[in-house]
Formats: C-alpha cells, structure tokens, sequence
C-alpha cells in the first residue's frame, strides 16, 4: 500500500513542470512572471529558478532598483526577491548568450526555459537548452538576424524539443476565436482579396528595454521587428504567404532635445508596409495583397486586423476585444458583433504550452509556423532598411 501511494505520488510531482527563466527585464517582470506565477497557483508549473547576467548580488540590487521605478512590475520583483532570498528559486549567472561556467545545475531541476535576453544574446543559450533536451519558449521576434533565426530554428528541429515563440498578439481573445475555426467559419466568403493590420500604440517609448531595443548597434529592429512581428504572424496564419514586397517604409518622428526621448530612440518609430500575397491551398486571390502599419508615440492606440474576403469581411478589434463578421454571400448582407471575455493572452500561451508538452497539441506559435514568417519579417526588414548599418542577414 505504501508503494502504490509513493508511485501516486511520483506521477504528481512529474507531472509539474520545472520552469526556469532567463532574463529579468520588463517582458518577464510585467508580463510573463505573473502568467506563471498564475500556473504556479493552479499546480501546473514550478518556478525553479532565474538567471541573470549579474551574480545574485547584482541580481538583487538590480531588481530592488526596478522595484522603485516600475510600478507595474513592483509585485513580481518582491516576490521574486523573497523567494531567492528564501533559497525557493535558484540563481545562475549568464555570460555573453550562454550560460556561465559556474552555472553547474542550471538544467537539474527544470524541465523548461522561457528565454527573455535581448535578441542578440540567444543563440549560445538555445543551444545549451537544446543540447540538454529542455523544452523552450523564446520571447519574440526569435533573433536579431534572419542567420541567427535559421540557427535558433534548427537546433529546435535537430533537438527535438518542443518550442514556442512568446508572440503574444497570437493568444489574445479574437486571435484564437477566429483561428479556432477560421476555416469552416470562412469558407463561404470565398477566396481572401486583402489582409490589413494595424498595430499603432500610444506607448511613449519610456521603459528602460527600449535603450537597447531600438539601438541600431546592440539588438537593432526598431518598431518593424519588435511589433510587425504580431502582424506578419497573423497574416501567415490565415495561409497567406508573402510573394513581393512592394513598398516597405520607416519612419522616426523627430522629439525636442529636451525629451528624454531624443536619447532613447535610435530607429523608426513607425513603419508602412505593402505586400503581394499568395498561398498554397486557393484561398488568396491571385491579385491579393496586404497592408501591415506598425507604430509608437501616437496620441492614440489603433489595434485591429481585418481580413476581406470575396464575399465578407472580418474585423478583429484588440482594442475592444471583439470580432465582427460580414457576410455577403446570400442574398441580402449579413453584420454579426461578438465581444469576447478577455482573458489573458500570457496565461492562455502557456497554458497552451503546457497542454503541447503533455498531450502534443501544437500551440499557434511552435517554430515551423513562426520560422516562416519571421523569414517574410526580414524579407521586409531588408527592403526597408537597405543601406542601414545594421546587420540584418
């Protein structure tokens, strides 16, 4: 009886899985720390430890620092700083885009990455992740270059683990509805004739990551890989592949010398692009193209992606957390609004996650789907920024 009871509880304890997290900036403080603190809660998951490319002193000190300026991430720097403190969560040291030699046990107790470096220092990491057989999620876009993209990639197909990039804007409420059944759902408005999406915020470029983000000579992307991303993503999901670039412009709206803003931004903060598209299964029209406008520092957000069909259209307001079909293929024109309970699009990309580890459903974001479409993200990115220092091949 005994044995059973400790075989029952052997299958538990597995059946959690061990996260490690790499990288304590703004997208894990304010965005994924409490998806997985979330998970933690619900008996999925365990938070076995952080790596930094400080020793756990300077971890420390840098995350009490945050703690006092960002209020928005004040809550996970306390509880992450508690729980170090308190030998919960382990500390390993980075060094570079690996891990630093000091760092022996990194890969004993976790059975999962979430790597959130900036996107010039993964590769070295992805590797040791990957040649250790963990499972990986990569916060977006996946590299800085289209080579470092290819290199990331391959070692996850070689590897076989099962990996994910953290594009957010595929997990949010009218993304899932609308690709859960977009098939069926569709098929009577016929073949696509044009796919737009708009992602313009209203964010003032004033968080600390943006120094090194929109540096031309650290990480290097600016506003057209950091949030055309989202768009190219969606696009390609609809089946939708790029066949030419026809025009693909940037912009840098300029800030007085008093704006601390003048400082921080080193490349566009907006980007317009046109796109010729076809696809492979006679969905896209032949003459079928898209329009993908990404920008910050608006007076105004404006988040939506549309795609117009033949015969209808559909609108999905991220704004407004809502989908809008129109559908034209009877006899009289048809308007149907469906808001959506908002859920939170961290929470749903790891439950996912989770679900494709134990069950192998594959979430919208796995690597084979997001490899081409991050390949149509640079094949814009070269055109647009032909003559640019940055290295982006």
């Amino acid at each position: 009886m005994v044995a059973l009871i400790e075989d029952r509880v052997r299958v538990e304890v597995a059946d959690i899985f061990g996260v490690g997290i790499i990288g304590v900036g703004e997208a894990i403080l304010e965005y994924s720390y409490p998806a997985l603190r979330k998970l933690e809660k619900d008996g999925l998951i365990r938070i076995v430890s952080i790596a930094d490319r400080h020793d756990i002193g300077g971890t420390k000190h840098n995350l009490t620092l945050r703690s006092g300026k960002y209020p928005k991430e004040r809550k996970s720097v306390d509880e992450i700083l508690t729980r170090l403190v308190n030998g919960e969560i382990e500390h390993y040291k980075t060094e570079g885009d690996r891990f630093n030699p000091s760092s022996n046990g990194v890969f004993n107790s976790a059975d999962m990455f979430y790597l959130a470096t900036p996107n010039n220092v993964r590769l070295g990491l992805v590797d040791q992740i990957a040649g250790a057989g963990k499972n990986l999620i990569v916060e977006k876009p996946l590299g800085h270059t289209s080579g470092v993209v290819n290199d990331i990639t391959d070692l996850v197909r070689a590897s076989r683990i099962k990996s994910i990039c953290a594009e957010h804007y595929s997990y949010k409420d009218p993304s899932l509805s609308f690709f859960s059944d977009f098939d069926e759902r569709t098929k009577k408005f016929g073949k696509i004739n044009f796919i737009e999406g708009f992602l313009i915020e209203d964010d003032f470029l004033e968080a600390e990551r943006y120094s090194w983000l929109l540096d031309p000579t650290l990480s290097g992307g600016g506003i057209w890989l950091d949030n055309g991303c989202h768009m190219m993503h969606l696009l390609y999901s609809t089946g939708a592949r790029l066949v030419e670039v026809v025009r693909a412009k940037s912009y840098r709206y300029p800030f007085s010398s008093e704006d601390l803003r003048d400082k921080i931004v080193k490349s566009e903060t907006a980007a317009d692009v046109i796109l010729r598209l076809r696809d492979d299964n006679g969905r896209v029209a032949n003459d079928a193209y898209g329009h993908i406008r990404v920008a910050k520092c608006k007076p105004k957000s404006l988040k939506y992606f549309k795609v117009c069909f033949e015969k209808g259209e559909v609108f999905l307001d991220y704004l407004n957390n809502s989908i809008s079909y129109t559908d034209r293929s009877g006899s009289e024109p048809k308007f149907e609004k469906e808001m959506i309970e908002k859920t939170n699009p961290y929470e749903n990309m790891l439950t996912r996650f989770i679900d494709y580890l134990k069950n192998g459903k594959e979430p919208p974001t796995v690597m084979n789907r997001i490899k081409a479409s991050t390949d149509a993200l640079f094949e814009v990115y070269g055109r647009m920024k032909r003559g640019d220092p940055r290295e982006f091949y």
